[in-house]
């Protein structure tokens, strides 16, 4: 879970009273290849904001290498939806730091040429 790996990361005790157990190296193997549903949700979204994405890039000539990016992002969660590998780290790979996206996204409005017209004045 997202607390789980916060505190692992903030090298914070466990919290035995929620049922999440302190973590052991042999825990790794669990970790990499257990089926989580909330993962492949997001892996689900991150493949369908791919799939956008890429529609924008091309339709909007933004070139080859954007269309290469979102191509292999794409094939990277139908990879880990497919074999269910890494869906403990996709939380954060494919969730937590793509809300950049949307901050980025908004700020794109206020481009002076791509953003819109008018928005780029004090």
């Amino acid at each position: 879970s997202i607390s789980e790996l916060l505190r692992h990361v903030l090298g914070l005790p466990s919290n035995i009273s929620s049922g999440a157990a302190p973590f052991k190296p042999d825990d790794i193997d669990s970790r990499l290849y257990t089926y989580r549903p909330c993962a492949f949700r997001i892996l689900l979204f991150f493949l369908a904001y791919q799939i956008k994405n890429l529609y924008d890039t091309i339709v909007w000539a933004d070139g080859p290498e954007f269309i290469f990016h979102h191509i292999l992002a794409s094939a990277t969660a139908v990879a880990a939806m497919h074999s269910s590998v890494g869906h403990y780290y996709c939380i954060f790979f494919m969730g937590i730091s793509e809300t950049s996206t949307g901050i980025l996204c908004l700020l794109a409005n206020f481009d002076e040429h791509h953003g819109v017209i008018g928005l780029e004045q004090d």
